[in-house]
């Protein structure tokens, strides 16, 4: 996902999907630079690495869903990311 700027009327269920995407598309981008994060109390160098394994699950969920809405995706992509 680029910086391009898209206006958005409302959280649609498509948006809400997209936004998923993009957000697991910007952490795996950026895992490298993640992982050398000091995350208090254990600098263990895979915080990047545990970003990607949380959010990879919720991505692939809300993707193919039938979701009508986007608290709906949100929701199923939020249970998918504690599991």
């Amino acid at each position: 996902m680029g910086s391009e700027s898209v206006a958005l009327a409302a959280l649609d269920a498509p948006a809400a999907r997209r936004w998923v995407a993009a957000s697991l598309a910007s952490v795996e981008s950026h895992c490298e630079e993640l992982n050398r994060l000091n995350v208090f109390p254990v600098s263990d160098a895979d915080t990047g690495t545990n970003l990607v394994a949380t959010l990879r699950p919720a991505a692939h969920a809300v993707a193919g869903s039938d979701d009508p809405t986007a608290a709906a995706v949100l929701r199923r992509a939020a249970d998918e990311a504690l599991r």
